[in-house]
């Protein structure tokens, strides 16, 4: 039973809730309240939030094969300040995130690696965490993740000045969250579900938003330098697709 009182609840909101995100064993009530606690805090805390949530999806998607094609998203997104953000030659001029000229956001995405084994994505033990096709503003951020977590942020908080701040801050947590889960399944194709480098980014990841969101130095290059002894351990894309048994009915970029 989840005992801790409340300001502990709201002190620890983003790890108590993250564990249900790589635990999937919590039960529903401690994930409806751990999800609860957490979109108070971000709505309190919205510009450590932004930061919270794109460094740790930084630091997950960056550790992905050079070879995976998630890292290959061309992006096209509206800043924080209205500035327009582009990765990789978007395809035209509207806003969105697309792998090869094509939308990217749907389960078919992750069939390159894990074949579909049933109709219904919604019952594939495989796609599930896939079956809810990923929002625009989420997929703009997974896409430019790879890269920094600067310009994944600025896109968080792009429609933080003309959304009122309950507004804001529940859309913050819902594309948050969404980014990280995409990316979290990503990232255990490759390593297995008793990875723990989410978890131990997702701790790192507080102090290092709360120096961001005041404006004090945070250490860039020792997050580049966890990237990198970390990716590792990940392989590669092309051996994981040689391993696929039965060919995908969908590569990302093949239509």
């Amino acid at each position: 039973m989840d005992v801790t009182n409340e300001a502990d609840r709201q002190v620890t909101a983003p790890i108590r809730w993250f564990l249900t995100m790589v635990e999937p064993l919590t039960s529903a009530t401690t994930h409806m309240r751990r999800e609860n606690d957490m979109v108070r805090w971000v709505k309190k805390n919205p510009t450590v939030a932004a930061a919270w949530f794109s460094g740790v999806l930084w630091q997950i998607m960056a550790t992905l094969p050079e070879d995976d094609p998630w890292r290959r998203i061309s992006v096209r997104a509206r800043g924080d300040h209205g500035e327009v953000i582009e990765r990789l030659d978007p395809p035209d001029s509207m806003m969105g995130a697309w792998l090869d000229g094509v939308a990217f956001g749907i389960a078919a995405d992750g069939m390159d690696v894990v074949p579909r084994t049933v109709s219904d994505d919604t019952l594939d033990v495989g796609l599930v965490a896939l079956a809810e096709n990923l929002p625009r503003l989420a997929a703009q951020a997974l896409g430019l993740a790879p890269d920094d977590f600067r310009d994944v942020m600025a896109v968080f908080m792009a429609s933080r000045s003309f959304l009122a701040p309950e507004l804001y801050g529940r859309e913050l947590f819902d594309m948050g969250a969404a980014a990280l889960r995409w990316a979290i399944w990503r990232r255990r194709i490759y390593v297995g579900r008793a990875d723990r480098l989410p978890l131990i980014v997702a701790v790192a990841w507080l102090r290092r938003a709360e120096l961001v969101a005041t404006g004090q130095a945070m250490s860039v290059e020792e997050c580049r330098f966890e990237i990198h002894m970390d990716r590792a351990v990940t392989g590669s894309w092309g051996e994981l697709r040689a391993l696929v048994s039965d060919p995908p009915l969908f590569v990302p970029g093949s239509a």
